[in-house]
């Protein structure tokens, strides 16, 4: 079963161009929702969304991914792919972990998984989702409807990355999991990133992003307001005033 649904080779880092250079507007309805979101993200890198609901982070995401139209520069691995449908980049190598999971309930998490692998893939580096999420493999027969949150979202994560991205988006990772599970979540995704994963995490929590992220974007009503190191002064006061 598990080898149906992933080679298990050991991750490997990649080199090249950037793998997210984004200066751009994201519009709903030709309405800019997004203003002027500047990103720079290198290959093995991680970058942090911060901001409260309703700001515009999960916009910024859609723009990213093509599901929502943009106006500016954006570049993924040294592609222009702003004109590009949304299928083109996934198989260009973008992928999501979406907010609230959306699993299909009345399947089974292997059959979620095989979802996962009915399109063509991209090429970026292979994990072991087994190995990452000790607990997924005894998952596998029972439907992701009646799973706890914690496990839905390893399940979420697992579906993505058998699409074998090269820039992995993750919109709201943590929200409803127990600490427990968010420490888990937070170590797989460190895991991620030093297996040559590129991520891009939209998050409310400081602390989550502080220990993943090399730089973290602080959103304010549809523009980011601070970029920087996470534990900047410019970023923590832009923080408190959220």
């Amino acid at each position: 079963m598990a080898a149906d649904l992933l080679s298990l080779a050991a991750p490997s880092a990649r080199v090249g161009p950037r793998a997210l250079d984004a200066a751009i507007d994201v519009l709903r309805d030709r309405v800019p929702v997004v203003r002027g979101a500047r990103l720079e993200l290198d290959v093995g890198a991680a970058v942090g969304i911060l901001g409260r609901n309703g700001v515009g982070k999960t916009s910024l995401l859609g723009g990213i991914l093509g599901f929502l139209p943009t106006v500016g520069r954006l570049q993924a691995f040294g592609e222009d792919i702003a004109s590009w449908p949304t299928h083109r980049r996934a198989i260009h190598g973008l992928a999501i972990v979406p907010q609230g999971r959306r699993l299909f309930a009345d399947l089974t998490v292997a059959e979620n998984l095989r979802a996962a692998q009915v399109s063509r893939t991209s090429d970026g580096p292979e994990f072991d989702v087994f190995e990452l999420f000790a607990g997924l493999r005894e998952l596998l027969p029972r439907r992701a409807g009646v799973l706890s949150g914690g496990q839905q979202q390893q399940v979420a994560i697992a579906r993505a990355l058998l699409r074998r991205p090269r820039l992995l988006l993750l919109d709201e990772p943590t929200e409803g999991l127990a600490p427990s599970v968010v420490d888990q979540v937070v170590s797989a995704l460190a895991a991620l990133r030093s297996g040559g994963l590129a991520l891009l995490i939209a998050e409310q929590r400081l602390d989550v992003v502080a220990e993943l992220c090399d730089v973290v974007a602080v959103m304010r009503a549809g523009e980011i307001a601070a970029y920087g190191d996470p534990t900047s002064v410019d970023v923590r006061e832009h923080l408190l005033a959220l």
